[in-house]
């Protein structure tokens, strides 16, 4: 299991609110330091941070698929901050009052309430021990969303599983029958509304005859719905993201080309960049981090912008590839020294700036 991400998330967050009540106390420290210290603890790096969390988390769920390690991982790794009850004694009026570095202490605060804030749905448990419905939810969504399926089991059939609950099962939740069905079918969209319809039969389907059982966390007894039903979900589920990706990609081309048709003369869109990335790899892949967990930069069309897009547009525009990207971003994340040197180095740039304006 992974859990070097949670291990990094507790350790900061623990030391941003050590760092926290230590100014409230107003605890004698030299400039540089404070300085140091209020730059590594900004907002970007607790989304950073976070964001480093809800992938280990996925990778997790996707591993064991158990609900149960799941929770466990969490609050084993976050259920404990030392310096918590300290932190939780300063209220917003206790800052305000004190006049001492108001402004950062209360952006310092809303961050790490906002990280503690999450981390107690996740790990929020009834009166039986189990799980609530946020870490219920993230779970089920990162099934929906990310499963590949295990290369290692193949698709059930009728003789595997015995005499199924319903005549018409293995007829209309036959995935190799649905591909046959869309696949001569060459508008996207008619296709994506066929594959919806069906995993809407699906559900009706399992409503009607799937039996609840009293294993943990509601977890079903019945073989035909964790064989056949998760399966085919899965299948329709990356299916539909396939003909998303194509009805995207076709969206797009049909506006790259209307654009490049519109611009001519002085105006024309230029066959190669005409810039050049100075800074490193990591520099840029750094930049587009904060860039997209800060929402300054978005997709027009509303829909959620990826970090493959964000360094895809990036690349275009500088004329470069970037490769090992997700390597050079783990790496970048580990730095002991500095976790957003790039960053800092812009900061500082802008102050400078200011100080020649002045």
């Amino acid at each position: 299991m992974k859990k070097g991400k949670a291990d990094t998330l507790a350790l900061y967050l623990n030391e941003s609110m050590a760092v926290f009540t230590g100014i409230q106390n107003q605890l004698a420290e030299d400039k540089k330091v404070m300085d140091d210290r209020k730059r590594k603890f900004c907002e970007a790096n607790f989304i950073l941070l976070y964001a480093d969390f809800e992938e280990e988390l996925r990778h997790n769920i996707l591993e064991y698929r158990n609900l149960s390690i799941v929770y466990d991982y969490i609050v084993s790794c976050l259920g404990d901050f030392q310096a918590l009850q300290e932190f939780i004694r300063v209220t917003n009026r206790i800052i305000i009052q004190s006049g001492n570095d108001v402004s950062f202490l209360l952006k310092l605060k809303l961050s790490i309430e906002d990280i503690l804030d999450r981390i107690a749905k996740l790990s929020a448990c009834n009166n039986h021990g189990n799980p609530k419905a946020e870490l219920s939810r993230f779970y089920e969504a990162t099934l929906r969303d990310y499963a590949t399926g295990d290369d290692n089991r193949t698709t059930p059939t009728k003789a595997t599983i015995g005499q199924p609950y319903n005549p018409f099962y293995d007829e209309w939740q036959d995935f190799e029958l649905l591909k046959a069905e869309i696949d001569g079918i060459a508008d996207a969209g008619e296709r994506l509304y066929i594959v919806r319809r069906w995993m809407y039969d699906i559900r009706q389907w399992q409503v009607l005859n799937d039996h609840d059982g009293n294993e943990p966390f509601g977890k079903s007894r019945t073989p035909v719905s964790e064989t056949y039903f998760e399966k085919m979900n899965r299948l329709c589920s990356i299916e539909m993201e396939r003909i998303e990706k194509e009805m995207e990609h076709e969206r797009n081309a049909a506006i790259y080309q209307h654009n490049r048709q519109a611009l001519t003369g002085k105006n024309r869109l230029p066959d190669t960049p005409g810039f050049n990335w100075n800074g490193t790899d990591t520099d840029l892949l750094e930049l587009s981090v904060a860039l997209l967990k800060t929402n300054t930069i978005t997709r027009k069309d509303g829909k959620r912008m990826t970090q493959k897009e964000l360094k895809e547009a990036f690349e275009k525009m500088f004329g470069m590839e970037i490769k090992d990207a997700k390597a050079k971003l783990s790496n970048a994340v580990q730095r002991k020294k500095s976790l957003a040197p790039f960053l800092e180095s812009l900061a500082t740039a802008f102050e400078e700036y200011t100080k020649e304006r002045a």
